[in-house]
């Protein structure tokens, strides 16, 4: 995080479209944030599964999660990991 960060949500924004085909495609989210003190937190964002319903055939941006107030500080480095769990459902 910037040292003049000051408060608020931080969305995670991913950009997004499909070549062809139909059904959902189920996504893992997850973060880690490695505080400025040295301690690293991996509970606050646990592996997530979500899913992207329907997804278009043009480009969309949605947000994929967010990181709460409060959860980290000014200083700190933050990690995020999104993967596809598998095929489309």
């Amino acid at each position: 995080m910037p040292d003049d960060y000051s408060t608020g949500n931080i969305d995670i924004l991913g950009v997004y479209e499909m070549a062809g085909g139909s059904g959902d495609v189920e996504y893992q989210t997850q973060a880690k944030i490695v505080h400025g003190s040295g301690s690293i937190d991996t509970t606050t964002y646990p592996p997530t599964a979500a899913t992207l319903v329907a997804p278009p055939t043009t480009p969309t941006r949605t947000v994929l999660f967010t990181l709460n107030n409060g959860t980290f500080s000014s200083g700190d480095v933050i990690q995020v990991y999104i993967s596809r769990l598998g095929a489309s459902v």
